[in-house]
């Protein structure tokens, strides 16, 4: 069976971080879901939204982070249902209404930043310099079934249609 595997995702500001203080930071959670990927292969996420986000700064969620301007990288490495490798930047130019989710980008040379501003121009923030550490995934299984899967269940369907209707003539009696 082919598998597109879905995560949500949680983090929260690591305000004991010097980095994270230094950039002002305002203490927060972001919750979203990573949709899309594929079982053991690495791959585009075919979306990422963020779901719920505090502190919200009237910013309006669901919002799916791949439509944003800029997509610059978008990379999840899935092995028997766990995230073991995880990078993704997307902006939406600075200008908009929303901007900024980073998953696991390396900004301050030391593993990788969680971060969303999901304010215009940086207003609001939750910044997490602990890499996928200080991120947590949980799948979502969403099993695809294959075509010869679904052929089996027509023809289980037909045998319980044909067998169901058999039983009704032998109970009528011949017409």
């Amino acid at each position: 069976m082919a598998s597109a595997t879905d995560f949500i995702f949680t983090f929260g500001s690591d305000l004991t971080d010097p980095n994270v203080m230094g950039t002002g930071a305002v203490s927060g959670t972001v919750t979203g879901r990573i949709v899309g990927l594929t079982d053991n292969a690495t791959s585009s996420a075919q979306s990422v939204f963020i779901d719920s986000f505090s502190p919200n700064a009237g910013a309006s969620v669901p919002v799916d982070a791949r439509l944003w301007f800029s997509q610059f990288e978008n990379s999840f490495t899935v092995q028997n249902g766990v995230i073991t490798s995880a990078v993704f930047h997307a902006d939406n130019d600075f200008s908009a209404s929303l901007d900024r989710l980073y998953i696991n980008v390396p900004i301050y040379g030391a593993g990788g930043t969680n971060y969303a501003s999901v304010g215009s121009n940086n207003s609001t923030s939750v910044w997490n310099n602990q890499g996928l550490f200080g991120i947590t995934f949980t799948r979502i299984d969403t099993a695809v079934p294959e075509p010869a899967t679904w052929m089996m269940m027509l023809i289980g369907f037909g045998a319980i249609g044909f067998a169901a209707r058999r039983s009704r003539v032998r109970v009528l009696g011949p017409a």
